[in-house]
């Protein structure tokens, strides 16, 4: 062998042997949100944006924007929980103001049994050169009835996220009302999903309350646990766990069903 094939071949070695350790080194990537283009049935790209990103234009859009004095286009969003309790594909998009007028902005996609969430302050100009970000990841549900924070109102989330980013996402409800036994069957729901464990690498956790019977306690609380490949190609495992909720006790009150 000539001193020009051995040298290529070193060369072919060394590359091959980099590129193996840099792909361990990254390990699983977190799976993007589904391009707009062939997404599902029901969802159409989100208007663009560019600034100067005006409010009327906000509204114009049909995206809700959340100002001191009341949210427009409140009926976007009362139509995305709507169709998302029926399990029909939605979308909707919520624009935040800074006090300088920079739009924050964040976009829920819903099918099936996921939600795509979207946070972008990348056109918030005090924000930070090392703070910007449009960032996505994918949850396995809203808190539906929405739960009270330390701010004492009520607010939806996103449970069962594969990233922290999924805890950017906040929305107020506009009144909250008199409780009315909501946050004692809230809280029942956020005890069970406490109590159901996660799957553990490599496989992603999902899990969501699927139902609470009672109004009062005792509650009955189903949750639902996903496992699948944090790549999201592959099998996913899916299990129902059972518990029996009173105002001082806790009790598994069946095996683990697998669906």
């Amino acid at each position: 062998m000539n001193r020009s094939v051995s040298r290529f071949l070193l060369v072919v070695a060394v590359l091959f042997v980099l590129t193996g350790c840099s792909t361990d080194a990254a390990g699983p990537q977190e799976p993007a949100v589904p391009e707009e283009a062939g997404m599902a049935s029901g969802w159409v790209p989100f208007p663009a944006v560019k600034l100067p990103y005006t409010m009327e234009q906000a509204v114009q859009n049909k995206d809700v924007v959340v100002m001191p004095n009341g949210d427009k286009n409140r009926d976007q969003w009362d139509a995305f929980v709507q169709r998302y309790e029926e399990g029909q594909p939605a979308q909707v998009r919520i624009v935040y103001y800074t006090d300088e007028g920079d739009p924050i902005l964040n976009e829920l996609r819903f099918d099936q049994d996921r939600i795509y969430y979207t946070y972008d302050n990348t056109m918030d100009a005090f924000a930070g050169r090392d703070n910007k970000k449009r960032t996505q990841t994918v949850c396995a549900s809203l808190n539906i009835p929405p739960a009270i924070r330390g701010d004492g109102k009520k607010h939806y989330a996103l449970q069962g996220c594969r990233s922290a980013e999924g805890s950017l996402f906040s929305f107020p409800v506009e009144d909250a009302g008199p409780d009315n036994g909501a946050t004692a069957k809230q809280n029942a729901g956020l005890v069970a999903l406490e109590q159901v464990s996660e799957c553990g690498p490599p496989l992603s956790t999902f899990k969501r309350v699927y139902h609470i019977l009672g109004e009062a306690p005792p509650f009955t609380v189903s949750v639902i646990r996903e496992c699948e490949p944090m790549s999201g190609e592959g099998p996913r495992m899916t299990k129902e766990f059972k518990y029996g909720i009173g105002a001082n006790e806790l009790k598994f009150t069946e095996e683990p069903t697998v669906h």
